[in-house]
């Protein structure tokens, strides 16, 4: 009958598996998909990774497990038969593990076929018509730990079953048999014979009493914030039935440590996902099922970060002003910022980071300082960063003075005097134009440079700006000079004829210039010289003399003119000179004049 039950529910599921028509299912059966998920998704099964799943309530139904390389783990609920044929199918499948569970009332507690490498232990397996079915290529699976009491037959192995392991070796030894005869001469818990299956299967290790399942429960205290410094986890463990034997951990899948040889794990490497992996042993030997404890956060190196001010400049003319802001945590991360001027962390707010902040320097010239501290998500505060500039809001003052001040100049060449003056941040740069509107550029200050007047005579000014290092310009500032290129006409007089020792008197009033003479300079011929629109001079020996008459005009032109003097001796007499024939001349001049007046007024 119970052979019969299983050849007929192994052909359904191979003649399903071949013509992929899905097999029926009992109502109420639970699935463990081959992609992970559970189905029905409302199952008291739960999983965070698809890897394992744990009970968290009793199951009335049985479960189909249909993916490799899980652990099906029952948290000691119970798996009752409630017309189902199967508790746990096991079909197809390897490394599959199914522990800590009572499975009772069903036909077959288990049913395994065509699986291998799976392992079952720390089960009740109580009250089933067949406790465990192997079918056929179900072989090289390991059961220890496990109950079989009052099973109509513990193990029923079908043809094509093959040999499986029925213990975990000594001392952890195998499985409890409730209908085991053996005896325990030396009062070890264990028969002293093996429990035989079949000519393949024995259990060598059987206990005489069923296996205490309940496994000690340890606890942890983590309080899932970031750490600043090294610290402990406490970890407690509590057993209901012979007591906790030993507490195990290790950390970040490290070396396996025990607490009473190490004491409590100590976290010492810098992350934000450490991870413990602790678990407690009672003193009859089970094991808790290891718990993981993850996200673990410890951060012992502060933030680091920069601060520069309008892009690193030296100098700035406004308040307002832009801070460029770096901020790093490798570890737990920037959570937020403070900024001060004054140095002092007593009012500042802490705010969200940002890339930039616009910001607002005291009043005031002068260098200005931006404090800057960061925060991570652990609290640790960074160093306090800094930087400066300063603050120039009052533009250079100066003057500027054409050709040392002349009021004339004859020449468009002339050279400028400049003077400015920058109490913050200094004199930098100057600029020049003819008219305050069209400049040249910007070139070095200098307390002097030459410039070009715009051709033509006449009233001309020069404009100068100057610009300090934080970028201010200056008013205008002024200077004007007459160009005068024209040269004045210069008129020493007539040539004459002196006696020795006689006063000679000169004039230049017949010299003109455009804008007036400024000076008169005359060179007797003799190795003197005399200055002045009239001069006189008196020559001491007979000769003839060359003068020379030099005017200036008051932007420097100058214009000559000469005369020739003859000196005699005082006892020459100048020879007469004849009239007669200058009179002639005079009269046919005027009279030819008068003539030619006539006939113009009266044409024939």
């Amino acid at each position: 009958m119970v052979l019969g039950v299983w050849v007929f529910l192994f052909l359904g599921a191979v003649f399903g598996l071949v013509l992929n028509v899905p097999v029926a299912k009992a109502s109420g059966t639970i699935y463990i998909r081959a992609d992970g998920s559970i189905d029905p998704p409302i199952a008291p099964i739960f999983s965070s990774d698809n890897v394992t799943y744990t009970f968290t309530d009793n199951i009335y139904d049985g479960i189909v497990v249909e993916r490799d390389n899980i652990i099906v783990d029952g948290a000691g609920y119970t798996v009752q038969g409630s017309g189902t044929v199967t508790g746990v199918t096991l079909s197809l499948r390897s490394n599959v593990t199914v522990r800590d569970m009572e499975i009772t009332g069903f036909i077959y507690g288990f049913s395994l076929y065509y699986s291998t490498g799976n392992t079952i232990s720390g089960n009740n397996i109580t009250n089933n018509t067949v406790g465990i079915s192997f079918g056929v290529g179900a072989s090289n699976n390991k059961l220890y730990h496990n109950s079989f009491i009052d099973n109509n037959l513990h193990v029923d192995i079908v043809y094509g079953g093959g040999a499986n392991f029925w213990d975990n070796d000594y001392p952890s030894c195998g499985n409890y048999w409730s209908d085991y005869t053996g005896v325990d001469a030396n009062r070890d818990g264990i028969g002293d014979t093996p429990y035989t299956i079949d000519e393949d299967n024995e259990d060598r290790y059987p206990f005489m009493s069923p296996y205490e399942t309940v496994a000690p429960a340890t606890s942890e205290d983590y309080d899932d914030l970031w750490h600043t410094n090294d610290f402990t986890v406490t970890l407690s463990a509590t057993d209901i039935g012979s007591g906790v034997a030993e507490t195990y951990y290790k950390i970040n899948d490290g070396q396996n440590r025990t607490v009473s040889a190490y004491g409590q794990p100590l976290i010492t490497t810098e992350g934000a996902d450490n991870k413990l992996e602790y678990w407690s042993v009672d003193k009859t030997g089970n094991e808790e099922p290891h718990k993981v404890l993850t996200e673990i956060k410890l951060d012992k190196t502060p933030p680091t970060g920069s601060i520069t001010i309008n892009n690193e400049a030296t100098y700035t003319t406004s308040t307002s002003v832009t801070l460029d802001l770096t901020a790093t945590d490798a570890t737990s991360g920037v959570h937020q910022i403070r900024l001060t001027s004054d140095g002092t962390w007593d009012t500042e707010q802490w705010e969200s980071p940002s890339p930039t902040k616009t910001w607002t320097l005291p009043s005031g010239d002068g260098t200005k300082t931006v404090y800057y501290q960061i925060e991570d998500n652990a609290g640790s505060i960074s160093t306090t960063y800094s930087d400066t500039i300063i603050l120039d809001t009052a533009p250079p003052a100066g003057f500027i003075i054409i050709a040392e001040g002349a009021a004339y100049t004859n020449s468009t060449s002339v050279t400028l005097i400049l003077s400015a003056s920058d109490g913050t941040s200094g004199v930098h740069q100057m600029r020049f134009s003819d008219d305050n509107t069209t400049w040249s550029d910007w070139e070095s200050y200098a307390t002097s440079c030459s410039w070009i007047l715009p051709i033509g005579n006449g009233f001309k000014k020069v404009y100068v700006q100057y610009r300090d290092n934080a970028g201010l310009v200056s008013l205008s500032y002024e200077d004007t000079v007459t160009l005068d290129t024209a040269k004045p006409t210069a008129n020493a007089g007539q040539d004459r004829t002196v006696n020795v020792g006689a006063s000679v008197s000169f004039d230049a009033g017949g010299s003109t210039d455009n804008v007036g003479i400024a000076s008169y300079e005359w060179n007797f011929g003799d190795g003197t010289i005399g200055t002045g629109k009239t001069t006189t001079h008196t020559y001491a020996n007979p000769d003839t003399y060359t003068v020379t008459l030099t005017v200036r005009d008051a932007a420097g032109n100058t214009a000559t003119d000469t005369v020739a003097v003859t000196a005699h001796s005082a006892e020459v007499n100048p020879a007469p000179v004849d009239l007669f024939p200058i009179a002639v001349a005079a009269i046919a001049v005027a009279a030819a004049a008068i003539l030619l007046w006539k006939r113009r007024k009266n044409p024939t």
